[in-house]
């Protein structure tokens, strides 16, 4: 699966592959100063994680972290999201993580606006 993992501050997305995103999220967590939230998801593998790097290869902070615009947007609108009831981030309360996934149809920097907010 393609995974869209978002840092809490909202300056930058990792676009991803990995069989269980909510483990790769975990891993990621461990490394990482910031809260982490798994966005979205979609099927996909390596080349198609390849070809989205490409696609978005303008917008790159470094390796397959990437600023939020229009286009990944767009695609992260047409990805999956995690469902009421799961957690998008285990240390997020299970009510703050449903309010989140709930406006995830809007503008992701409305989501990293909510993230920041808690």
């Amino acid at each position: 699966m393609i995974y869209f993992i978002g840092t809490e501050d909202g300056h930058s997305i990792k676009i991803g592959y990995a069989d269980d995103p909510r483990a790769r999220l975990d891993t990621l967590q461990t490394g990482c100063p910031q809260r982490l939230a798994l966005l979205a998801y979609m099927d996909g593998g390596p080349h198609e994680e390849r070809a989205l790097h490409k696609r978005l290869a303008a917008h790159r902070i470094r390796g397959e972290w990437f600023k939020p615009n229009p286009e990944l947007d767009e695609i992260m609108k047409a990805a999956k999201v995690p469902v009421d009831g799961e957690s998008c981030r285990r240390n997020i309360p299970l009510e703050r993580a449903n309010y989140i996934v709930r406006q995830l149809r809007e503008p992701p920097h409305e989501l990293y606006k909510l993230l920041v907010k808690r």
